[in-house]
C-alpha cells in the first residue's frame, strides 16, 4: 500500500475503457479497500488503481506549497510540494518507476509569491 488516509493523489490515468472524467482531478484518500486493491477518494464515485495515482503532497498536514514538479508522460502532470526534499523523493521514484518518462522533461518551479484571484464585476488579482 503506497498511498495512507489523508494523501492528497492526482489521478494521472484511467483504465482502458472507462470513463477518464476524474483524470488530472485532485482527491484526497479516505480509505484502502484490500479486498478490490483499490483506494477510495473522498468526492470521487470510483475506486481507483495505485497505478492510476500519483501522489501531490502529505496528508493531513496544511504546509504551503512552496514546490511544483512539471514531467511529461502521456499527459503533463504537475505534482505540489512543501519542501525540496518531498521533490527529491518524487523524482527517485517516477526514475525507478515509468518507464516511459522523458526525464529531460522533468522541471521543478519554486514559488515565490501566490497571488488570489476576485471575481467580481472585473477581475481583480492582488
Amino acid at each position: 500500500m503506497k498511498f495512507k488516509k489523508g494523501d492528497r493523489v492526482k489521478i494521472a490515468r484511467a483504465i482502458i475503457g472507462e470513463d477518464d472524467k476524474y483524470v488530472g482531478r485532485v482527491f484526497t484518500v479516505n480509505k484502502y479497500d484490500e479486498d478490490s486493491e483499490m483506494y477510495l477518494l473522498n468526492n470521487c464515485s470510483v475506486g481507483m488503481k495505485e497505478s492510476q495515482l500519483t501522489k501531490v503532497s502529505g496528508g493531513g498536514s496544511n504546509k504551503p506549497v512552496r514546490f511544483l514538479l512539471q514531467y511529461e508522460l502521456d499527459e503533463d502532470p504537475i505534482e505540489e510540494f512543501s519542501t525540496m526534499e518531498e521533490v527529491n523523493e518524487r523524482i527517485k521514484e517516477l526514475v525507478e518507476e515509468e518507464e516511459d518518462l522523458n526525464r529531460d522533461s522533468m522541471v521543478v518551479y519554486e514559488i515565490k509569491s501566490k497571488k488570489t484571484v476576485k471575481v467580481e464585476t472585473k477581475i481583480t488579482i492582488k
